[in-house]
């Protein structure tokens, strides 16, 4: 992964060890903060769990490991908009959920339109996540 680490200025000195999933973003977006970044995640994905367990990340409620690595991004100051849905499927785009799946109110398709459209939807989390 080392090898295809952008020559960033806030990369230089970072350690292999230094990196996380939230500094993937967190240096991303600090090097380039014009870029708005989104995330569509499944509450109990299991194909995130088996990873994340591969990882050395304890991922049994993967809903609160989700929450945790957007409070860390956010809180050092990258926004992320995160769209939180109920299931543990891992992808949608191929599936007919794109078009259909609603959460609290707020359909996938709209949040996307407003992202396309240059937008920064609020949050939206599932509260019954099964």
């Amino acid at each position: 992964m080392l090898e295809n680490v952008p020559d960033w200025r806030v990369n230089e000195g970072l350690t292999p060890e230094e990196w996380s999933m939230p500094g993937l973003y967190v240096q991303a977006g600090t090097e380039h903060p014009e870029i708005t970044f989104a995330r569509f995640d499944y509450a109990h994905d299991q194909v995130q769990a088996t990873f994340a367990g591969l990882a050395g990340i304890e991922a049994d409620d993967l809903a609160s490991f989700i929450d945790q690595t957007e409070f860390d991004i956010e809180s050092a100051g990258v926004p992320v908009a995160s769209y939180i849905a109920p299931g543990e499927s891992h992808t949608i785009v191929m599936h007919d959920d794109f078009y259909d799946l609603e959460v609290e109110g707020v359909r996938l398709v709209d949040f996307l339109t407003a992202l396309v459209n240059g937008d920064v939807p609020a949050d939206v989390r599932c509260t019954v996540c099964r």
